[in-house]
């Protein structure tokens, strides 16, 4: 019962309330109806042009910018990231400013002006602007319009989904329409220029024409290396000779020459015996002897001789004793006579022959000497050989640093050259796409021209403000009631004078009885 009385108290006070202040109520409610009503009436349609773009997988997404070196790899960036950096693009301040430039700030402020929450701010500018001269009041008018753009355009993407949704709100259709469609295609250029290549097809060319001179100038060097050292396959050529070292070192140490110098020195001492003895055995030996033997060569000077003697005689009878033919004659008998009296009357025969034992010394120390000088012909030509190889494999090996050195300048030379040719390619590639106008951004939905008001929904402000109207009312309403301390009801009177209540007597009855 406390309670309820308690309800019924408080349903009380609060129609007491109403009912004393109805008037004040009223005349705020109409206040704010009216006001409303005719901010409503006298304010211009709002109208609301779209479009959609589709951000789908493009170039922009690998690297091929010809700056960057390397292979062309897949980005590792979020379509959820990507999507947002096209959000920041399409609301930049530069873009606006752009856009305000293609279409002149008089069609962006003439659609309007300032939008209804920035009327203070627009008039202040306004009245700045009526006091400064033409260039200042131009870039002025310029930033009012790129502020009005940005005021009246909103981007989102579609949840889910790489379409954003690009809307503009101004009080002319047109004007609406012709202003997003602007900023579209001043997003789409500023779009290719942020993702073109940072640089030209011309400044890849250049460097890979002075690449490419250094490249034949250092292959020419190494070609000239190569021929005026009769180098071929180096790295080969040495393998080769240490190969070939390596077996004539084992040949000498090892193999079947290890032995040769013990085996010369022993063929020496067989050679040298062998000619000792050689020496002291005679060549021939004889075979047979016959003694008196009929001495023919006696008897040939006797029957010559007897010839001779008879021819003297008969030249002395003819001529004188110094007659020449005489005296000649003469001194071949003397020359005869001396030479029978020294042949014997016989003479013995000896037969003699090789001796075979000679004949075998002297081919054992033939064939000893053969075998000397092999031992000894074998050791130095693989010593000569062996000398040989080494000093060429160390020509080889002082050859190798400047080799190896030039070699490289070569391989840096060619690997700059490829890559400087690969960025031309990805330069000439990145370019023909700008020129074109090639990018990963797709326009689902171009700009549309509204066709009708999108706002302001009037019926709908003016419910609201008849609630609004009536709530600021009753708040006003209890907000005097509570700052009035006078007594008016007989709860007042009871509570704060503590007195009861005996009688109530009206105002009408009051003034009845007087």
């Amino acid at each position: 019962m406390a309670i309820r009385e308690r309800a019924q108290r408080s349903v009380r006070d609060v129609l007491t309330v109403v009912f004393r202040h109805k008037w004040r109520i009223g005349i705020v409610w109409i206040l704010v109806v009216t006001a409303v009503g005719g901010l409503v009436y006298f304010s211009d349609d709002v109208y609301e042009s779209q479009a959609k773009l589709l951000i789908r997988m493009g170039r922009e997404n690998v690297s091929l910018d010809p700056s960057v070196s390397g292979p062309i790899v897949g980005m590792q960036q979020s379509r959820e990231s990507e999507v947002k950096s096209e959000l920041a693009i399409l609301k930049s301040r530069y873009l606006a400013d752009r856009v305000v430039d293609v279409i002149g700030p008089e069609v962006v402020l003439g659609s309007g002006g300032p939008r209804a929450s920035d009327d203070v701010s627009g008039a202040g500018q306004q009245s700045k602007i009526a006091g400064t001269d033409n260039g200042e009041r131009a870039d002025a008018l310029r930033q009012m319009a790129a502020a009005q753009i940005l005021a009246g355009l909103d981007v989102a993407a579609e949840k889910g989904t790489n379409i954003i949704n690009v809307t503009y709100d101004s009080h002319s259709a047109d004007a609406a329409r012709d202003i997003l469609q602007a900023l579209i295609g001043a997003y789409l250029e500023r779009h290719i220029e942020l993702y073109s290549g940072q640089a030209s097809p011309e400044f890849f060319e250049k460097q890979t024409e002075e690449l490419e001179r250094e490249l034949h100038t250092r292959e020419e060097k190494l070609a000239a290396f190569r021929s005026e050292n009769e180098i071929g396959d180096l790295d080969g050529q040495m393998n080769v000779l240490l190969r070939e070292i390596t077996e004539l070192y084992l040949a000498r140490h090892v193999g079947e020459l290890a032995n040769s110098p013990a085996l010369a020195t022993a063929s020496k001492a067989r050679v040298e015996a062998l000619a000792d003895a050689t020496r002291k055995d005679d060549k021939t030996v004889e075979l047979s002897r016959t003694t008196g033997v009929t001495n023919y060569a006696a008897d040939a000077i006797k029957e010559r001789l007897t010839d001779l003697r008879l021819r003297e005689a008969d030249l002395a009878v003819r001529y004188s004793d110094d007659y020449r033919p005489l005296v000649d004659l003469r001194q071949q008998i003397a020359r005869l006579e001396s030479s029978l009296a020294q042949e014997e009357e016989t003479h013995t025969t000896v037969t003699t022959g090789l001796n075979t034992t000679h004949q075998t010394l002297e081919l054992a120390l033939t064939q000893e000497q053969a075998n000397l000088q092999g031992y000894l012909a074998r050791q130095d030509a693989l010593a000569e050989e062996l000398r040989r190889k080494e000093e060429e494999y160390a020509k080889f090996a002082a050859f190798k640093l400047e080799f190896d050195r030039l070699k490289r300048e070569v391989e840096v030379a060619d690997s700059e050259y490829r890559q400087y040719q690969e960025n031309l390619h990805r330069a000439r590639i990145s370019n023909a796409l700008d020129v074109d106008r090639v990018s990963n951004v797709s326009v689902v939905q171009p700009a549309t021209l509204p066709p009708g008001p999108a706002g302001p929904n009037r019926r709908m402000i003016i419910a609201l403000s008849i609630v609004l109207g009536l709530c600021v009312g009753l708040g006003l309403a209890f907000f005097i009631n509570q700052i009035d301390d006078s007594l008016k009801t007989t709860d007042d009177i009871e509570r704060r004078l503590g007195l009861p209540v005996l009688a109530v007597v009206s105002m009408r009855e009051f003034r009845q009885c007087i």
